[in-house]
């Protein structure tokens, strides 16, 4: 992570999210440094992110820690865990050069920091919505499920009231009828373009086991219910955009696990 992280003046509250959804038991903030790398350059790119991880490992650096994953249309997408928005400035005031150049040598900082690689940054903070989501239990090793599907979902701004019921019911019917379906809710909270709206994760071991597993759970999604669930969703989504890609854990910076 070689740019400065700083939410811009034009960042947008959401007012969908409630300062008691912010501490709500096991839902989670994070700063999303959302990029997209020019094709040519995205070999180098990786290269040089995946040096900076190991230099600041090396380097014993106690944070900020991120999440890195890359998708297919040559986008990152680089996921801050936050206690609170305070972290932004810190966030902002480790990724200076000042404090690169301190913690990982002006040289080192010359040669990896190339922001003419990047055709676009754009900066949000989204809020994990635990109440919406169907989790793994804590503790599951999903060290080998590494494809990531990230699902985007469009809708008028009145109608995230109904978005958030239209969660509730689908997760329920999950549950009641036993699909096999783990996912996290992501809600935008800031945005530094003015985005709204929520994000579906869903990971799995490849495309493939994706597949796999969509296949066997649409056998379950049928009955009146369904149709009714389906009906009331048609009525409030807009429009529904599909990204894949992969968790990058050598791009990835976090604490070293211990025992």
């Amino acid at each position: 992570m070689k740019k400065h992280f700083k939410m811009y003046s034009c960042m947008v509250v959401m007012l969908l999210c409630s300062i008691s959804m912010l501490s709500s038991q096991n839902n989670q903030l994070f700063a999303i440094y959302h990029i997209k790398v020019k094709p040519e350059k995205i070999t180098k790119w990786e290269a040089d992110s995946k040096e900076y991880v190991e230099l600041r490992r090396k380097a014993g650096i106690a944070g900020p820690y991120w999440f890195g994953n890359t998708r297919e249309n040559f986008e990152s997408i680089w996921a801050f865990p936050m206690e609170s928005f305070a972290d932004l400035d810190k966030i902002y005031q480790a990724f200076s050069p000042e404090n690169q150049k301190k913690e990982i040598g002006e040289a080192n900082y010359a040669r990896l920091n190339h922001p003419e690689y990047l055709e676009w940054v754009k900066q949000r903070a989204v809020l994990l919505r635990a109440d919406l989501s169907i989790l793994h239990p804590e503790g599951t090793d999903l060290s080998d499920q590494l494809y990531v599907r990230w699902t985007k979902y469009s809708y008028a701004p009145e109608d995230a009231e109904k978005m958030q019921a239209l969660f509730k019911k689908f997760k329920a019917f999950f549950q009641k009828n036993g699909v096999d379906n783990h996912y996290g809710i992501y809600q935008y909270v800031l945005s530094s373009d003015e985005q709204a709206g929520f994000i579906a994760v869903t990971r799995a071991k490849n495309a493939v086991d994706m597949a796999q597993r969509d296949a066997s759970n649409n056998e379950k999604l049928k009955g009146a219910e369904w149709d009714a669930l389906v009906a009331e969703w048609l009525t409030v989504i807009k429009g529904t955009e599909i990204m894949n890609g992969r968790h990058r854990p050598e791009l990835s910076y976090l604490p070293e696990k211990t025992d």
